[in-house]
C-alpha cells in the first residue's frame, strides 16, 4: 500500500458577497474532509492509497464551486516528502528547506 498525497489548488472571485461565500464553503468542505492549508488557496490531503486519493478526486468533482478555477493532483507521499519549501526572509538572499520523509496520521 502506498501513500499518496492529494493536492488541491484554487483561484476564485472574490469580488461580490456571494462570491465571498462560494469561496468560504469551498474553503469550509476542504477542511471538513480533512485537507491541510499549505499556503493560501493551497491545500493538501494524505491518503493510504491511490484509489483512495481518486475517490477524494471524485467527492471534490460533486462539490466544486460554481465560479472559479481548481486544480487538483495527487502525487506519492515520498514525493511530497522530497518538496523544496523556499523562504524568503526579507533579504536579498532567500533560504532553502528540504524535508526529510515524514508519514503523519492525524486521528
Amino acid at each position: 500500500m502506498k501513500a499518496m498525497r492529494t493536492i488541491v489548488m484554487f483561484d476564485m472571485p472574490t469580488a461580490s458577497r456571494s462570491e465571498k461565500k462560494s469561496y468560504m464553503e469551498f474553503r469550509r468542505y476542504l477542511l471538513s474532509q480533512g485537507y491541510c492549508m499549505e499556503q493560501f488557496s493551497v491545500y493538501s490531503k494524505l491518503s493510504l492509497s491511490a484509489s483512495d486519493a481518486q475517490a477524494q478526486i471524485r467527492r471534490l468533482e460533486r462539490n466544486l464551486p460554481l465560479a472559479g478555477r481548481v486544480t487538483a493532483f495527487t502525487m506519492t507521499d515520498k514525493e511530497y516528502a522530497r518538496r523544496h519549501i523556499l523562504l524568503d526572509t526579507g533579504k536579498r538572499r532567500r533560504k532553502t528547506m528540504s524535508l526529510d520523509a515524514q508519514l503523519t496520521l492525524e486521528l
